[in-house]
C-alpha cells in the first residue's frame, strides 16, 4: 500500500514498505502530518530518530518567510530571510522590522543601520558580531549614544556612560582606574 484515501476524506501516503504513513492529510481537523498521523495545528512535522528540519525556500534571488497571524491582519509577525543582503529579520505588529541578524552576525534591535556602530544614525541596540555594544535613546544622535561597551577606539576604554550627548563616565583599561 502506498496511498490509502479513506471515506472520511483523509489520505495517507506511506513509505516504501508500505507499513508506516509518513504523509497524512486529516481532513476533519484540515491539518497535514509529516511523519505522524496525529497532526496538531495545520501542521505538524515529526522526526523521532534525529534532528527535524523544515526547509522554506524560493528562487535563488527571492526572499523567504514564516507569517504568524491572519493575512488580513495587521497584527501579523513574520520571521523573513532576505537573498538580497543575506540578512534574517523578526517583524511584529503591522508588520514592522523589531530585530534584524545580518550576514555579518550583528544583531539590530530597533534599528535596521550597522551604521550605529559608526556613529552615523539614530536611536537602537547594537551587539555586532566582535562583541561591541552599543544603545543609543531613539531619535538621538548616536554620536551620543546612552552606553558603549567593550568600545574598540585606542583610549582604552572598555565602558562608557552618557547623559545628555555628554560623557559622564567610564571604565577604562588604563591602570584598572573606574572613572565616573
Amino acid at each position: 500500500t502506498r496511498m490509502v484515501l479513506a471515506s472520511n476524506g483523509d489520505i495517507s501516503f506511506y513509505e516504501d514498505t508500505g507499513s508506516t504513513a509518513k504523509l497524512f492529510w486529516d481532513a476533519s481537523a484540515e491539518s497535514l502530518g509529516i511523519g505522524t498521523t496525529s497532526p496538531y495545528g495545520k501542521l505538524r512535522l515529526n522526526e523521532t530518530a534525529g534532528s527535524c528540519q523544515f526547509y522554506i525556500t524560493s528562487s535563488n534571488t527571492s526572499d523567504s518567510s514564516i507569517i504568524f497571524g491572519s493575512q488580513d491582519d495587521l497584527a501579523t509577525g513574520s520571521i523573513s530571510y532576505f537573498q538580497s543582503d543575506d540578512s534574517l529579520r523578526f517583524s511584529g505588529y503591522n508588520n514592522q522590522e523589531a530585530l534584524r541578524i545580518d550576514t555579518s552576525g550583528n544583531l539590530l534591535v530597533g534599528t535596521t543601520d550597522t551604521a550605529l556602530f559608526n556613529n552615523t544614525s539614530g536611536g537602537g541596540f547594537c551587539v555586532s558580531s566582535n562583541g561591541n555594544t552599543q544603545i543609543t535613546k531613539q531619535g538621538a544622535d548616536a554620536a551620543d549614544p546612552v552606553l558603549l561597551l567593550n568600545q574598540t577606539g585606542i583610549d582604552g576604554e572598555i565602558l562608557r556612560f552618557y547623559k545628555g550627548g555628554s560623557t559622564v563616565g567610564n571604565i577604562g583599561t588604563q591602570g584598572g582606574d573606574l572613572n565616573i
